[in-house]
């Protein structure tokens, strides 16, 4: 699972050159003059022309800024900024999601490229329909792709999505006082900034005392705990389950073809 294509980032090809350009521009408008309003902070500092319009031409070949930030070593915020910084419209809402960032995730998943092609029969006793613990890929609003772990991580995934939360899934590994690691579930931000942590503890109970030593030594990361599901939907826990298995086996058969 090592090579699992969902989790496969889009690259690009980008010229040293420009990307050297247009990281040292960032830099100098970023770092200088911090008080002083953009317009009169740009007044000290030329745009690399050349380089503007070479970012703006990968910009309008599909390329997301998510795409352009790795290929920058910036962050998406930065990447964001530094737009704004160039005077450079980015796509909104649907528009974000070009062609060709539909048929890359398309071709990653297709056949012999998915990893849980017929993992039903590889892996039995990671689907049971009759318990919580059904596990498998949800598609989010925007097309990605993540791996969830029962019926209560789906279900509360949905609430998300419906409520346009930005929301990570198990997006980082920390480290306890006993040397155990914990990887929570759901992380929430806003603008960007992390703002809470949700673990979810539904059928399983093994991680319990691990949210307890977390919200002791991270202090400062408000993380809270779910035990009860029925407030994020308004059907049955079984109607839920098995609206998850279903969508579990449609995509497995899609991604047979």
């Amino acid at each position: 699972m090592g090579n699992n294509p969902w989790n496969t980032t889009m690259s690009i090809e980008f010229d040293e050159a420009h990307k050297k350009r247009l990281v040292e521009f960032y830099e100098r408008i970023n770092n200088n003059h911090r008080k002083k309003k953009l317009k009169d902070r740009l007044k000290y500092f030329d745009v690399p022309l050349d380089s503007k319009y070479y970012l703006k031409g990968k910009y309008e070949e599909g390329y997301g800024l998510k795409v352009l930030a790795r290929a920058l070593d910036l962050t998406y915020t930065r990447i964001r900024t530094l737009f704004r910084y160039m005077d450079l419209e980015h796509r909104k809402g649907r528009d974000i999601v070009t062609d060709k960032v539909k048929v890359f995730r398309s071709e990653r998943v297709k056949g012999d490229k998915n990893p849980w092609k017929d993992w039903t029969e590889k892996y039995p006793k990671m689907h049971k329909s009759c318990s919580r613990g059904i596990q498998g890929y949800y598609k989010r609003k925007n097309g990605a792709f993540v791996y969830l772990r029962s019926s209560w991580e789906y279900i509360f995934a949905k609430w998300l999505d419906k409520n346009n939360i930005d929301w990570k899934y198990e997006y980082k590994q920390y480290k306890l006082s006993n040397g155990e690691g914990y990887r929570p579930d759901f992380f929430i931000f806003k603008n960007d900034k992390l703002k809470i942590i949700v673990e979810i503890k539904g059928y399983y109970k093994d991680r319990v005392h691990k949210v307890d030593m977390f919200r002791n030594e991270y202090p400062h990361i408000k993380i809270i705990k779910i035990s009860n599901i029925g407030s994020y939907t308004p059907y049955t826990e079984k109607k839920e389950r098995d609206e998850w298995y279903k969508n579990v086996k449609l995509l497995e058969r899609k991604s047979n073809r």
